[in-house]
């Protein structure tokens, strides 16, 4: 994957139209059903947030918690699959002895 992806979005502030990209770290993901999958998680935050009330001009790093309903998820980059999670408790424990 040679080309940068990214959420491509368009916010109205003060009559002037100000566009703007997201990355957020999706590109350094090199498997591509992962990719589409965060990309697609990042779509759907950023339209959340904006229904709730995120302006993109005055928090650019959207610091501020602008959905009332969902928990914080934690960063899907740092969840184990089955399988790493398996290899990665073998290893713990053999290395141990």
């Amino acid at each position: 994957m040679k080309k940068d992806w990214y959420v491509f979005f368009e916010f109205k502030y003060e009559k002037k139209i100000y566009k703007f990209k997201k990355r957020e770290g999706v590109n350094r993901i090199k498997d591509l059903k992962e990719r589409i999958e965060e990309i697609d998680e990042l779509r759907k935050q950023i339209e959340m947030n904006l229904y709730f009330g995120w302006n993109p001009i005055t928090d650019p790093g959207r610091i501020g918690e602008y959905n009332p309903f969902l928990k914080p998820r934690p960063d899907s980059r740092y969840i184990l699959k089955k399988e790493q999670l398996r290899k990665a408790a073998f290893l713990f424990y053999y290395n141990k002895h």
